[in-house]
């Protein structure tokens, strides 16, 4: 798998994140979000829009720029989430607040432990 970044959630912090992602990492970007708005912008940077399907299948590291806890769960467990797409060799790392903790435990458990 070539180095891909996936970046989900481009709203008002997550777009101009992303843009500096594409223009400094040299690496390929690719983008999901709700809005098509930001998606066709950040298009001239090179950032691919993509779904959370094809994120998951093309990139091991993906971040995520989501208003809340109750965003990231939606994204990340349910139905059709991150988690259900989680293939050998994820390694879910994070720990910011609650939510995320939560999901680390949940994606630990039924990834890296199975």
């Amino acid at each position: 798998m070539a180095d891909m970044i996936g970046f989900i959630g481009v709203g008002t912090m997550g777009e101009p994140m992303c843009r500096n992602l594409a223009r400094k990492s040299g690496l390929e970007i690719f983008a999901a979000d709700r809005d098509p708005a930001p998606l066709k912008r950040l298009a001239a940077d090179g950032v691919k829009a993509a779904s959370l399907d094809e994120i998951a299948a093309s990139c091991r590291t993906i971040l995520l720029s989501l208003p809340g806890g109750k965003e990231v769960e939606q994204v990340c467990l349910g139905e059709g989430g991150l988690i259900a797409k989680a293939v050998l060799g994820w390694r879910p790392r994070v720990g910011m607040d609650e939510a995320l903790d939560r999901f680390c435990a949940y994606a630990r458990e039924r990834v890296v432990n199975a």
